[in-house]
């Protein structure tokens, strides 16, 4: 069954959850009912997940996934406070700002704001991260209080919030967040470096390579070319989206197009379905690939 057939089965079953909910006489068994109904219903949505996940054809999935996201996000809010349902909410804006940010950078930046929105949201059903939150306190003094638990939540909030600042670096009010980012990538390595084929690590690569060293934030070259080179470690080389950042963030960098070119085409040349239950992040590689290559200029 397709991803859109399993979201149908979905609603369906919402549906007979709220009429059962409403004809049910006794609260007990109405706050069984939804209870049973959620319960259910977050194991479709992961399920789901990595379904989309593991699709090996980015076209088709870059033209539904806004129908998907807006079905799943309609499913979370059902149920707010579902730590799972929010994390993967988080997950899909970011991948889906990343299909669309080349082509339409503003709608991508919006994306990614609602993906850091519902990560931070999965990141405050942690008592002291909430009640820190709510009294104003910065980012980089709350992570501590994040586990292995909250993984999901801060691998994907540094993901989007790290996009969108890499995607409006020419707002100078944006770079005052950065703080944030390296805070909350950091904190996703120290609980799980390998997590999600060491995504937290390849978004430390990517600022490493956007700030210069002498700000004395632990940028340059050579801190992104290490911290590539170890994110890769964590696929065998199989997430091609490293390639792909490497290719963007560092080559321009030490200004060497011969890198840029021989990445970019190795991740063309590459099948996708290397990276078991990746498939659409390397599909996703591919598209960028293509779209770099064809601007070349634009990053030298």
């Amino acid at each position: 069954m397709n991803t859109r057939g399993i979201l149908t089965k979905s609603l369906q079953f919402i549906f007979i959850v709220i009429l059962c909910s409403g004809l049910a006489g006794c609260g007990m068994i109405r706050g069984t009912i939804q209870r049973v109904g959620i319960c259910i219903l977050d194991t479709t949505i992961l399920d789901l997940v990595d379904k989309i996940m593991d699709t090996k054809s980015g076209t088709m999935v870059q033209n539904g996934l806004a129908g998907d996201i807006l079905l799943i996000t309609g499913i979370t809010e059902l149920s707010p406070k579902n730590y799972k349902l929010l994390a993967q909410c988080a997950l899909l804006y970011g991948a889906y700002g990343l299909f669309i940010e080349d082509e339409n950078p503003e709608l991508a930046s919006e994306l990614y704001t609602i993906g850091k929105s519902y990560g931070v949201r999965a990141l405050c059903l942690n008592k002291k991260f909430r009640k820190g939150y709510e009294n104003g306190d910065k980012i980089p003094a709350l992570v501590k209080y994040v586990d292995e638990d909250y993984i999901e939540a801060v691998t994907w909030t540094a993901l989007n919030h790290g996009l969108y600042l890499i995607l409006n670096m020419d707002d100078p009010m944006v770079l005052i967040n950065m703080p944030d980012v390296v805070a909350l990538a950091e904190r996703s390595t120290e609980l799980q470096e390998d997590y999600f084929y060491g995504v937290g690590m390849l978004v430390m690569a990517a600022y490493y390579s956007i700030v210069p060293e002498f700000l004395g934030l632990g940028g340059g070259p050579e801190s992104a070319l290490k911290t590539f080179d170890k994110a890769a470690t964590f696929s065998d080389g199989n997430l091609l989206l490293v390639d792909v950042f490497k290719a963007r963030f560092y080559a321009p960098v030490i200004k060497d197009s011969d890198l840029f070119d021989s990445l970019l085409e190795d991740v063309l040349k590459t099948d996708s379905s290397v990276l078991k239950g990746g498939a659409l992040l390397n599909e996703l590689a591919k598209i960028k690939a293509k779209y770099y290559l064809e601007h070349k200029d634009d990053f030298f």
